[in-house]
């Protein structure tokens, strides 16, 4: 160790003064840059290992399922002769979205492991009621007499119909519909059924009622589109960590360690699309947009913390450097380059060791093991190189408040940029005032500080 101490580097000879020193550490930050980068990639590849394993549950399971209906479609032809006087037809649907529309789902939640993977599920079981009425005659983009209200058939879009039991059930105007799948329902996926009497009171004015009792599995979220004039919808789950998104926010939510309960209302003026239209003047994409509902939120994704400990990687790298290049200031005793990269290096690692062990264990004792690991090797290392336990003893509190305030920040991340600004600022403040006395020694390669030693 005294050799090390008494024989200085080239390195250390070129850097005589305190700012070319700060400049060769900030070259030596710029390389650990690299591996840093490396240490990224690696928690990409890992996230997307875990979003791989995720869509291959959903495949076999259900995806994220939006529900987009119940919609009423009714054929229709319409006739003309040309200017030579020849007959001429065209015929289509007219779609027409419910005046009410209720619907209850409860949402029972598991959890299915692909690995060390985990990824939530759900069964649903959803009601829903309500009913269509006929627009006014002279609103509609065709004549009554056009269309033929005894071939009606009552549509419900499904982002993956065949996670829908066989033992669903609806019925309209009090007719049992037989199910198919139909790949044109909404220009999409979804199901459908053909009223066996059609719907002649519609053209009437009377109101057509309709009840559905579907069973449903889907993953990661639960979203309905809001196609009536009026939607309300009652979810529940046991899920307890849900975020609600969409187009609309509840009106009600309870939120507790059971699960939650949370109630929508929401009204027609915001969906975007008319209550009837021809064939697919309105898309399923344009429905869907309206959508609202939950997400089983995961409460702390690892992959994603470790994403944000990687992007603050080289902030926590540079506050390190910062405060053993203060503490090499006050003890006189200059560290290597080499020493500064191995140092570095072991900061750099924290991000990695981190994720490996949350895969495990769980984020929360993932980041203090991993914290403490590296503060035990920074440290001990810094004993052995510098001889003084009194600098590494230093070194570690540093790193234990660096680890600290990083755990803080990932905590809170809408005030995690005026954190990270705050922690930039405090550090550069108590680099100007460790430093405020400093003066050229008599000799090259050390520094004195007027009042302050660290041995």
């Amino acid at each position: 160790m005294a050799d090390i101490h008494a024989t200085r580097s080239r390195f250390d000879r070129l850097l005589g003064g305190p700012g070319a020193r700060l400049a060769g550490l900030g070259a030596l930050v710029l390389v650990l840059l690299i591996p840093l980068a490396m240490i990224e990639g690696q928690v990409q590849e890992r996230g997307q290992r875990r979003d791989q394993a995720t869509f291959d549950v959903a495949s076999s399971w259900g995806h994220a399922q939006i529900v987009s209906g119940p919609l009423l479609r009714l054929p229709y032809v319409v006739r003309w002769q040309d200017q030579e006087g020849e007959a001429r037809s065209r015929q289509g649907w007219l779609v027409l979205t419910p005046q009410r529309l209720e619907a209850q789902a409860q949402l029972d939640s598991q959890v299915r492991r692909r690995g060390i993977f985990e990824i939530p599920v759900y069964r649903s079981t959803l009601k829903l009621s309500g009913r269509f009425v006929l627009p006014d005659p002279a609103g509609l983009p065709v004549g009554l007499a056009q269309v033929d209200f005894g071939r009606a058939e009552w549509m419900l879009g499904l982002s993956q119909p065949g996670a829908l039991s066989a033992d669903s059930r609806v019925q309209v105007a009090d007719q049992d519909l037989r199910l198919e799948p139909s790949a044109l329902s909404l220009g999409a996926q979804g199901v459908h059924g053909r009223l066996p009497e059609g719907a002649p009171g519609l053209r009437s004015g009377q109101a057509l009622t309709f009840h559905a009792e579907l069973q449903l599995q889907g993953s990661g979220s639960f979203h309905l589109a809001p196609v009536a004039r009026e939607t309300l919808l009652d979810l529940r789950s046991d899920w307890p960590h849900p975020a609600f998104r969409g187009t609309g926010l509840p009106l009600r939510s309870d939120i507790s360690a059971q699960g939650f309960a949370a109630q929508w209302s929401v009204a027609h003026l915001g969906r975007g699309f008319a209550p009837a239209w021809l064939d697919q003047e309105v898309t399923r994409k344009q429905i869907d947009a309206a959508a609202f509902g939950v997400e089983l939120a995961v409460p702390v994704d690892p992959y994603r913390m470790a994403e944000r400990i990687a992007k603050y990687g080289a902030l926590v790298l540079l506050l390190s450097f910062a405060a053993i290049w203060a503490m090499e200031m006050l003890g006189g005793v200059p560290l290597h380059a080499v020493q500064y990269l191995l140092l570095g290096a072991s900061v750099c690692l924290f991000g990695l060791l981190q994720l490996a062990l949350a895969e495990h264990l769980g984020f929360v004792p993932a980041f203090v093991l991993a914290a403490a690991a590296v503060v035990t090797q920074a440290a001990g290392y810094a004993w052995m190189a510098t001889g003084s336990a009194r600098r590494a003893t230093t070194l570690a509190l540093v790193l234990c408040g660096w680890f600290a305030y990083l755990y803080v920040v990932l905590q809170a991340q809408d005030v995690a940029f005026l954190m990270g600004a705050v922690a930039l600022f405090a550090a550069l403040t108590a680099t100007m005032w460790v430093t405020r006395r400093m003066n050229r020694s008599a000799q090259a390669d050390t520094w004195d500080v007027a009042d302050a030693t660290v041995e």
